[in-house]
């Protein structure tokens, strides 16, 4: 328990919302495609019985590997794996939106799954290393739990937005999806926060790190 107010430093504050961000991108790509799958289906030739795959492509890697994702953060350090995962999320996201046939986009959706099973076990786990138990701790989980919840609607309502404006006027949204998707890439980007990688930690470590700093930010 605290035994004093926990005082809220400018690099806890850019953790906190580096790391909402980075879940945000994994909740909002979830479902940033389902409205806009039929103009996917006539820009690139799918097969109707294979549509559903653009959803099912990210939906499968993602959910197959959040055990490994979060053991790889065990063993490898959960900040490295972060960015790791971001990382190949920006690379996937751009390749999705570039995507000129089925089979590309397919592939970069389950990419995108991949990284977002590495991305979404270390944002809790290092707002537990980064906060000490107690208030802090439970309004920096507050705050990503809002952040999770309002995403994974942005997504529907982004993709909502792109089909209207496609139906509104020809040629108006006819690329929505591929801007959602490489606004996912752009996003992506902008969460690498630009400093040097620490060498791989424990958790132990990362937790005896947090206690030396008296809560300064150590992600």
């Amino acid at each position: 328990m605290e035994t004093r107010e926990y005082a809220w430093t400018r690099g806890n504050v850019f953790a906190l919302v580096a790391l909402c961000s980075a879940q945000v991108l994994d909740a909002v790509d979830t479902t940033v495609v389902n409205v806009a799958l039929p103009a996917i289906e006539d820009e690139l030739g799918f097969a109707a019985a294979d549509l559903s795959w653009v959803v099912n492509a990210y939906m499968v890697p993602f959910g197959g590997f959040l055990l490994l994702g979060g053991r790889l953060g065990d063993l490898f350090g959960h900040r490295r794996i972060l960015m790791g995962g971001v990382a190949l999320f920006t690379g996937a996201s751009l390749v999705a939106g570039l995507a000129q046939n089925a089979g590309v986009l397919i592939g970069a959706r389950a990419a995108q799954g991949l990284a977002a099973a590495l991305v979404a076990p270390m944002t809790p786990a290092l707002i537990a290393l980064i906060f000490p138990e107690g208030r802090a701790r439970s309004r920096a989980f507050a705050v990503w739990a809002t952040a999770t919840a309002v995403s994974s609607t942005l997504g529907l309502v982004v993709s909502r937005l792109g089909r209207r404006g496609q139906q509104c006027q020809e040629g108006v949204g006819h690329d929505a999806w591929r801007q959602a998707l490489v606004g996912c890439q752009a996003a992506g980007a902008d969460d690498i926060p630009p400093v040097r990688l620490p060498p791989p930690l424990s958790f132990a470590a990362l937790r005896s790190q947090r206690t030396a700093a008296d809560g300064d930010a150590v992600w």
